[in-house]
C-alpha cells in the first residue's frame, strides 16, 4: 500500500469523472481495515475563511496492484473514526 506524507495533496476521480483534491491528514488500522483521514483542498485560498469543510474518511486498500479508495458510509462507523481522527490530528501528544 503506498505510503502518505502528511499534508500531501492527492487527486481522486470521483464516479461522475470529476476531480477531487484532498489533503492527507492521517491513517489507522480499525477492525482489520486501514482508513485515511483527507480533507477537501479549497479551490481558492479565500475559500478557506468562508467554507465548512468536513473531513473525508475513505477505507484505502490495493486493487489490482493500485491504491483504491471507497466512502465510509456506515454512519455509525464515520463517527468512530471520525473521533479516532480528531484525537489523532489535533489531540495532545
Amino acid at each position: 500500500m503506498y505510503e502518505f506524507k502528511e499534508n500531501e495533496i492527492i487527486t481522486l476521480t470521483a464516479e461522475d469523472g470529476s476531480d477531487v483534491e484532498l489533503e492527507y491528514m492521517g491513517q489507522t488500522e480499525y477492525q482489520g481495515a486501514t482508513y485515511g483521514a483527507f480533507y477537501p483542498v479549497p479551490e481558492e485560498d479565500e475559500d478557506i475563511l468562508d467554507a465548512d469543510y468536513d473531513m473525508v474518511i475513505l477505507k484505502m486498500y490495493d486493487l489490482d496492484g493500485a491504491q483504491a479508495f471507497d466512502m465510509v458510509e456506515d454512519d455509525d462507523l464515520y463517527d468512530t473514526l471520525g473521533e479516532i481522527f480528531m484525537d489523532m490530528i489535533f489531540g495532545e501528544d
